[in-house]
């Protein structure tokens, strides 16, 4: 499995992006629950693996900064997904060997 998007914060980020395209970094602290001390080391992690963007752009409100999810990190995401329902429908089905866990 994908060891950057097997993780709670990063999986939950990558999720809130995968549904909202592109966002506030506030917005995504605040639907992520997480601390701007964890978005950051979480972000700096989703962006090196080339997932996301982010960029400062001027809004009428201010500064801003906004998180976007790239093709790359749509795609992977979407593999992650499926890689989940397989290792959930293997589980179920009892086909998971116990040398798997």
């Amino acid at each position: 499995m994908n060891k950057i998007l097997f993780n709670k914060e990063r999986f939950f980020i990558m999720t809130f992006l995968f549904l909202k395209k592109r966002v506030r970094a506030r917005d995504v602290v605040k639907h992520c629950s997480i601390s701007w001390g964890s978005f950051s080391t979480h972000i700096n992690a989703l962006k090196k693996a080339g997932y996301v963007r982010v960029k400062d752009v001027i809004t009428s409100d201010g500064y801003a900064r906004v998180v976007e999810i790239t093709e790359k990190g749509y795609e992977e995401y979407r593999r992650f997904i499926k890689e989940l329902e397989e290792y959930i429908k293997e589980v179920k089905e009892g086909s998971l060997g116990r040398e798997s866990i």
